[in-house]
């Protein structure tokens, strides 16, 4: 004798179901007598989304269980209404899987199962397909091509290893107009991009220059106290200070991100006046030329803003706004960095 479980689909709730069987056998789940020699345990089952019977059967053969398939089947939609929700019996067998419908027409699970997994896949492919069009990068003449006569500092990052190095060369690039506590403010036109792979190292690289650094980081808080914390009277400027890199950071504290008006209030004013006098350069991180805060609010601290673009990583639309963003900003002296 055979095993075979016919998985009995259905819309509806296993207690209608229930109660439809019991109305119609006057008898309750979990058996009934089909014929003499053939017994069909029925046992209720819940899934997640949807509820089923379950018929386990012991019978001779395959022929054989699809028959009591279709006499279940029949009895079930003969003896109520409310059972016709069923759409589909399928007949699972270890070695030789087969499906019945309400139609009686034989579907080869295989191939159904094969069909689905090739249908998701195409599905998959096409989303692919989608994403990848919506999220068009620039190589690097696109970029060339969308920054037009903008000054163009090219740096080769080949691998973790060039990060430092490729900051180091750019920064003896900028040295060829170097300034007194000159403050540069440095951006991504992507927030994904955002400086721990770009900025930092630019920051380590004047540091190695034995340039008398400090790093503002406006984006994220990796202490406890920070800018945030100076303007709004709880911390002084020894406080804030962190020693980081060869140089010294002031981050933002807690990841807080400073608003409009701490960044326009005379104490952050005072604040920068303060800091290039102690400072060869200064370096304030924001977290993208499309965010907030804007570049634009930076307009009477900075000297001059570097936008750090990378190939294969920034999209169009980002680096035109980037672009279009600097143009309209006080500050008139603005470098891109390209990093392939």
């Amino acid at each position: 004798m055979a095993d075979y479980r016919i998985m009995l689909d259905s819309k509806m709730f296993a207690d209608k179901v229930k109660n439809a069987y019991q109305q119609t056998y006057s008898c309750a789940i979990p058996a009934y007598t089909l014929s003499s020699e053939i017994v069909v345990a029925v046992n209720r089952k819940q899934q997640e989304n949807s509820r089923f019977l379950e018929l386990t059967v012991e019978t001779a053969g395959k022929a054989e269980a699809e028959q009591i398939t279709a006499t279940v089947l029949q009895q079930f939609e003969q003896a109520s209404q409310e059972l016709l929700g069923f759409k589909n019996i399928r007949i699972i067998d270890s070695k030789e899987p087969v499906a019945i419908t309400t139609q009686g027409k034989k579907i080869n699970l295989k191939l159904v199962v094969f069909l689905a997994v090739a249908a998701a896949g195409f599905l998959w492919l096409i989303a692919l397909i989608i994403f990848l069009r919506r999220s068009e990068v620039l190589n690097e003449q696109d970029i060339k091509n969308t920054l037009g006569e903008q000054p163009l500092i090219t740096v080769l990052r080949k691998g973790k290893a060039m990060v430092r190095e490729s900051a180091e060369l750019c920064c003896r690039m900028l040295e060829k107009d170097p300034a007194a506590g000159q403050v540069l403010v440095g951006t991504v036109p992507t927030a994904a991009e955002y400086h721990p792979g770009l900025i930092r190292p630019l920051f380590q690289g004047f540091s190695a220059l034995g340039h008398n650094t400090l790093l503002i980081d406006l984006a994220s808080g990796d202490g406890s106290a920070g800018i945030a914390d100076f303007i709004e009277g709880r911390n002084g400027l020894e406080e804030i200070l962190q020693k980081k890199d060869g140089g010294s950071t002031i981050s933002s504290g807690s990841n807080r991100i400073l608003t409009t008006t701490q960044l326009n209030s005379k104490v952050f004013r005072d604040l920068m006046a303060d800091l290039r006098l102690q400072y060869s350069t200064i370096l304030i991180a924001v977290p993208g030329a499309v965010d907030t805060p804007a570049v634009s609010l930076l307009d009477d601290v900075a000297d001059s803003v570097i936008l750090m673009v990378q190939t294969g990583r920034t999209r169009e639309k980002d680096l035109g706004t980037a672009v279009t963003q600097l143009k309209n900003c006080k500050i008139k002296k603005y470098y891109t960095v390209l990093v392939s």
